[in-house]
Formats: structure tokens, C-alpha cells, sequence
């Protein structure tokens, strides 16, 4: 049945996307929560770092906040489709059970593209891959020229 195919996929970008998101969120909850013993040091290197990058602290906290913020957002959005793509299968069964057509594999997805539920999927895809440790454009910063290159 296409639905099962669907489903499968469908659950493994939907964790993967939520694990990615529930990362950032995790990974900034820790970056707020300082130890004391640390606070001399950090600061030691921000100062330095920010004689190199004196944007990177603003920038850092703009663009992590505003993630944070749409990643929340996102949650209960991919709830929804989780019950879109229910209501999808459902209704295919439906019409399978009244007519007594059986819906093949491409009709199902020629129908799930059609209704634009099938670009869900590389979105999430992207969000799996905007990981900076996962990600394509970690390897972008890699190759983006330094403006301040070490003496």
C-alpha cells in the first residue's frame, strides 16, 4: 500500500527535523546556563574574539534566538501535518472501499504532489541538513574567505 511507504518515510524526516529542532533549543537552553567558575574566561574570550568579529556576539544572539523562536513555531505545524497526511490516507481508503478501485503507488503520490503535500518532505529534509555540525553549509564557511586572516 503507497500509504505505508509514505508513512515510514514520512515518520523518519519528521523525527529526524523535530530531533534537529529539539537540538537547537537544548544546545541554547546550555549555552544560557554558565557556571561561575567559567564567567572570567568566557568573557577573557569574547573580548578577544570580538577584536576579530565584533558583530559575531549580536549576530549570535539575534540569529539563534529568531531559530529558537521558529523552531517552537514549527512543532505543533508538523503536528498538523501528521493529521493532513491521516486525513489523506483515510479519505484514499475511502474511496477504495466505495469504489472498489484500488489506488496504485503513482496515483497516490501523483495525488499527494497535486495537493503539495509531497514538498513537505525536502523541507524537512532541509532542516536536517541546516545542522552546523550536519550540514552543507558548515562546508560553505569552510570555503568562505576570511576577512580577518591569522598574522
Amino acid at each position: 500500500m503507497p500509504t505505508a511507504i509514505l508513512r515510514r518515510a514520512g515518520t523518519e524526516a519528521l523525527r529526524r527535523a523535530l530531533a534537529t529542532v529539539a537540538g537547537l533549543a537544548v544546545d541554547r537552553g546550555q549555552a544560557r546556563r554558565r557556571s561561575r567558575d567559567a564567567a572570567p574566561s568566557v568573557a577573557w574570550l569574547a573580548g578577544h574574539v570580538a577584536t576579530f568579529d565584533p558583530a559575531l556576539a549580536h549576530d549570535s544572539d539575534q540569529i539563534t534566538r529568531r531559530i529558537v523562536r521558529l523552531a517552537a513555531q514549527l512543532e505543533p505545524k508538523l503536528d498538523r501535518f501528521c493529521l493532513l497526511e491521516a486525513r489523506l490516507r483515510r479519505a484514499i481508503s475511502r474511496v477504495e472501499a466505495t469504489t472498489d478501485h484500488s489506488v496504485t503507488d503513482e496515483q497516490f503520490a501523483d495525488l499527494a504532489d497535486w495537493l503539495g503535500i509531497l514538498r513537505v518532505r525536502p523541507a524537512l529534509q532541509q532542516l536536517t541538513m541546516a545542522h552546523p555540525d550536519l550540514g552543507r553549509r558548515a562546508a560553505l564557511l569552510d570555503l568562505a574567505p576570511d576577512p580577518c586572516p591569522a598574522a
